[in-house]
C-alpha cells in the first residue's frame, strides 16, 4: 500500500517532484524543465528523453487533476467524501462516471459551464503554485521532502525504460514531420 491506497500490478499514482519514486509511484525528473506553461511560454520541444518524459508527465497530470475538478464540481459529495468503505467508495465513483459521461452524452457538443468553472479555478491555482515556485518557497519541504530522499531502484529503473522508449518514438515522428515539411 501507499498512503493506504491499494497498488495494483503496472500501475502507479501519478506525483509531483516533491515525492520520491516509490514503489507505485511515478514521479517527474528532478530538476528538469516540466511546466506546461514554461514549456508553452518558451516555444521549445523537448530537447532529451527527461524533458520529454516530464512534459508529457505533466501533461497527463494535468488532464487527472481537471477532471477531478470537473468531477468535484458537478458532484459535491467527492468534495465531502463521507466515511464509507472503500467498496462502497468505488461503486459510488463508478455510478458518477457513468452519470457524468451520460450528461457529456445528452448535451450533443453544448459549452458544459461546469468544465469553465473548473477550468478557471485550476488556472487561478496553477497561476498560484507559479508565484510560490518563483517566491523560493520550498514545496519540497515536510513529509514530501522526506519521501523524495527514498527512491525505489525498481521505479528509477522503470522511468527510465519509459523516458527512453517515449524519446525512441519522439524521435522518430519528429524525423517523419521534418520529411513531411521540406
Amino acid at each position: 500500500m501507499v498512503h493506504d491506497f491499494p497498488q495494483l500490478a503496472n500501475r502507479f499514482y501519478l506525483a509531483d517532484a516533491g515525492y520520491g519514486l516509490r514503489k507505485g509511484i511515478l514521479t517527474p525528473y528532478k530538476g528538469v524543465r516540466y511546466h506546461l506553461r514554461e514549456q508553452a511560454k518558451a516555444a521549445q520541444q523537448p530537447k532529451n528523453k527527461e524533458e520529454l518524459f516530464n512534459l508529457r508527465h505533466a501533461q497527463l497530470r494535468n488532464v487527472i487533476e481537471r477532471i477531478f475538478g470537473v468531477f468535484k464540481k458537478r458532484f459535491q459529495i467527492l468534495d465531502k467524501m463521507p466515511s464509507y468503505s472503500f467498496n462502497v467508495q468505488v461503486k459510488l465513483i463508478l455510478v458518477l462516471v457513468a452519470l457524468h459521461n451520460f450528461i457529456r452524452y445528452r448535451a450533443h457538443g453544448i459549452e458544459d459551464a461546469i468544465y469553465a468553472e473548473a477550468d478557471a479555478e485550476y488556472e487561478a491555482r496553477s497561476q498560484q503554485q507559479q508565484i510560490e515556485r518563483s517566491g523560493g518557497g520550498n514545496h519540497e519541504g515536510g513529509m514530501r521532502g522526506e519521501l523524495a530522499q527514498r527512491e525505489d531502484r525498481s521505479m528509477v529503473e522503470l522511468r527510465e525504460r519509459m523516458a527512453t522508449e517515449m524519446w525512441g518514438d519522439y524521435v522518430i515522428y519528429m524525423e517523419r514531420q521534418n520529411r513531411i515539411f521540406r
